[in-house]
């Protein structure tokens, strides 16, 4: 029924997902069209969606989805060129999604880890999805790198570089979180 409530994805953020270093994109209620020049990352906007939403606790993320700024971030990290600060901020890709609702709205499907707001005025419920890695993966990370390099070095044989290191074990460090998220 047309002016009915009903639960509504308001916005969508991405952050640090290939082309999309920080796309925010708000949505019409009934229909929203992404239209774009070639390479201006509305795939890359669907392909985000798609990874976190539909890929259950399976979502699969390569090195090459990392925008270039935070592959060039990381390699700062595992060189030791640039120091983790504290608290060590979430350094991946994230998903946020700004979703409205009314007071008749079923939100079993938005699952039963969410925070709701006491205030019953507000109608917006905020999810994060993160595809990260947490302070003490990075701190794992960075030891097994070590390791890498003076076993290399003892071998008298060429390491790989931070980035190709990564590249062989990225599942291994990076982790799948989802949170709500109150403002």
């Amino acid at each position: 029924m047309i002016g009915s409530p009903h639960v509504h994805v308001r916005k969508v953020r991405i952050q640090n997902f290939r082309s999309l270093r920080n796309l925010e994109v708000d949505l019409e209620s009934y229909l929203s069209i992404i239209v774009g020049k070639n390479n201006s990352g509305k795939t890359s906007l669907l392909l985000a969606m798609e990874r976190f939403l539909a890929g259950g606790l399976n979502v699969r993320f390569e090195l090459d989805d990392f925008n270039i700024e935070l592959q060039k971030r990381l390699g700062r990290l595992l060189d030791e060129t640039e120091e983790p600060t504290e608290p060590f901020p979430p350094c991946g890709i994230t998903l946020r999604l700004f979703i409205e609702y009314g007071d008749t709205d079923d939100l079993g499907n938005v699952g039963d880890k969410v925070i709701m707001d006491l205030d019953p005025d507000n109608r917006q419920i905020v999810l994060d999805f993160l595809y990260h890695i947490p302070s003490e993966n990075l701190a794992a990370l960075t030891r097994d790198y070590k390791a890498h390099k003076a076993k290399k070095a003892a071998e008298a044989k060429k390491a790989k570089t931070a980035l190709e290191f990564l590249r062989g074990d990225l599942r291994r460090y990076f982790k799948l979180a989802r949170r709500s998220v109150q403002f």
